[in-house]
């Protein structure tokens, strides 16, 4: 019902948002047939967990953040949380790695972005006109931003 997020495939497991309601967040082992909730789930998380924005998954570090803004990075193989922060704002963006770092878009237009690590590390805060809903991208090495006002393409200039 609802579900909105992209669900990941490493690890030889599924990791999987369930939407909207009770949103739950699946890693399910890949190699079952039928019904294999009772024996190819691996672990699951009920709190915290987004029905909007998508899981961003590096190596085995899984990071999220639910639609208020809350940032959580789970051990990916056990479900084991390694950190949790309010990062504030609401969410509907899924995280972007682009040039070694995490990017989180808030609704509100802050974008922030963190060092990927076993803690919360801010790299920096950026703040752009307008709403945004879309989730950014890269683009030929820029990164795209869309919101309700605009569409930002940003990148390092190049020599003259």
């Amino acid at each position: 019902f609802s579900v909105v997020a992209v669900s990941l495939n490493k690890n030889g497991m599924v990791y999987v948002c369930t939407g909207y309601g009770k949103p739950q967040l699946w890693a399910v082992k890949v190699d079952g047939s039928g019904d294999v909730t009772e024996t190819h789930v691996v672990w699951k998380e009920t709190k915290r967990i987004p029905a909007k924005p998508s899981p961003l998954l590096l190596n085995t570090d899984l990071y999220i953040t639910d639609d208020s803004g809350i940032v959580t990075c789970f051990d990916a193989l056990t479900g084991e949380g390694r950190w949790t922060e309010r990062m504030g704002g609401n969410f509907s963006a899924s995280p972007l790695l682009a040039a070694g770092k995490i990017y989180f878009a808030s609704e509100q237009g802050l974008v922030t972005l963190l060092e990927p690590s076993a803690s919360y590390q801010v790299v920096a805060e950026n703040q752009i006109d307008g709403k945004i809903m879309a989730s950014p991208v890269v683009v030929d090495g820029a990164l795209i931003l869309r919101s309700d006002t605009a569409l930002y393409r940003i990148e390092e200039g190049g020599s003259e």
